[in-house]
């Protein structure tokens, strides 16, 4: 069996003129890869999209259906030094038959200690904050963000609403929810949104069933996704 695949990924950064170097890009630009770390004690370094939980109460709710969602983009392992990982402070080194070994501390919870760069992962249906129970959009920065280094938990991934229901079939969805925002955080784009999507598919969300009252919902949203001056049509491109 033959499996055709569009290859269209990541842009590659490059301080040498060979691509788009951090201090270039604009805030419309796609996602951009997580710079590479060093574990340390003789590992190659590896692009870790490093991440760590809000608060005991998100990783309680999401650790179990991230471990299921980082899973999903096991595969990809084989191919590139791509890996989502719990933040390097997140973890020790164990020593066995002349080896070291990483074992990293999944329910990794963020910290004043940490660098801020890591991905904060945040279950708002869980959060004693009222304000942010009641937001129930799901969003993921896309790909690091390089333009503002110096601020500090810039990258985040907020569920929103997603089923508590752990009947198999309901929380496969959850799992896909998950998975869809690691997508985007590792710096993906949607289909219909890719550059080069117009040579592939013909698509008018226009027809797509509910598409009015989404567009109500959307076009309310408050979100650092959407430019203040699109128009709700624009909007639900987006989307």
């Amino acid at each position: 069996m033959d499996i055709l695949k569009r290859w269209f990924s990541i842009r590659v950064l490059s301080p040498t003129g060979k691509g788009p170097s951090p201090a270039s890009l604009s805030s419309r630009q796609w996602g951009q890869p997580w710079p590479a770390v060093s574990p340390g004690h003789g590992l190659k370094p590896q692009q870790w999209i490093r991440y760590c939980f809000a608060d005991e109460a998100s990783s309680e709710t999401l650790l179990p259906l991230l471990a299921r969602a980082i899973a999903r983009f096991a595969p990809s392992y084989q191919y590139s030094g791509m890996r989502i990982m719990p933040d390097l402070q997140c973890g020790t080194w164990k020593h066995v038959s002349d080896l070291w070994h990483w074992q990293p501390k999944w329910d990794c919870l963020c910290s004043d200690d940490m660098d801020g760069n890591a991905l904060k992962i945040s279950d708002n249906q869980a959060s004693r904050d009222a304000a942010r129970r009641s937001t129930a959009s799901r969003t993921s920065v896309q790909g690091y963000e390089y333009r503002h280094e110096n601020t500090r938990w810039r990258h985040t991934l907020e569920i929103g609403s997603y089923d508590h229901d752990r009947r198999a079939e309901k929380r496969e969805h959850s799992i896909m929810v998950l998975t869809h925002e690691l997508g985007h955080a590792i710096g993906l784009l949607h289909e219909h949104q890719r550059p080069d999507a117009g040579r592939y598919i013909d698509f008018h969300c226009k027809k797509l069933p509910g598409y009015g009252e989404a567009k109500d919902v959307v076009a309310k949203e408050k979100s650092s996704a959407f430019d203040k001056e699109a128009t709700p049509d624009e909007r639900m491109a987006k989307v």
